[in-house]
């Protein structure tokens, strides 16, 4: 997706009047959980939702929109279960508490970079604070 978005910049960039800027959102952006053998286990959406909101700050996205706040309605198999909290609205799943952590431990810090380690599929971003240390997010898409 990041390549997508400095495509899309490129695009903007290109097309746009002179002088003016505009943002990129991204918005509805989720990955549903379901229960079943097959299906991507509530803690894979956690994992996933970080990474989506620090991708989304890396590539400097005006702001990110989840899709959806609780699990939906109806269900075909996890089809509607894209929500931070379950059906039932006071459950909530392992993609909240993931993206609660996430928003205080980064709260006043400002993505700076990507940090190369020699391995594609490892992410590590740095984050800064005025007056405060570095943090960095870390994850691997490798085994």
């Amino acid at each position: 997706m990041l390549a997508e978005y400095a495509q899309l910049r490129a695009y903007i960039q290109h097309y746009a009047p002179p002088g003016k800027r505009i943002e990129i959102v991204a918005g509805e952006w989720g990955y549903h959980s379901d229960e079943t053998p097959n299906g991507l286990t509530f803690e894979k959406q956690a994992q996933y939702a970080a990474r989506v909101f620090l991708l989304n700050l890396s590539a400097g996205m005006a702001f990110n929109i989840w899709f959806t706040w609780k699990d939906g309605t109806w269900s075909l198999k996890g089809v509607n279960n894209f929500g931070l909290l379950r059906f039932n609205g006071t459950e909530l799943k392992p993609s909240y508490r993931a993206l609660k952590t996430l928003a205080s431990v980064l709260a006043g810090y400002t993505f700076q970079k990507r940090v190369a380690l020699g391995d594609p599929a490892v992410y590590a971003f740095q984050f800064a604070k005025a007056g405060g240390q570095p943090a960095y997010a870390l994850w691997t898409t490798g085994a």
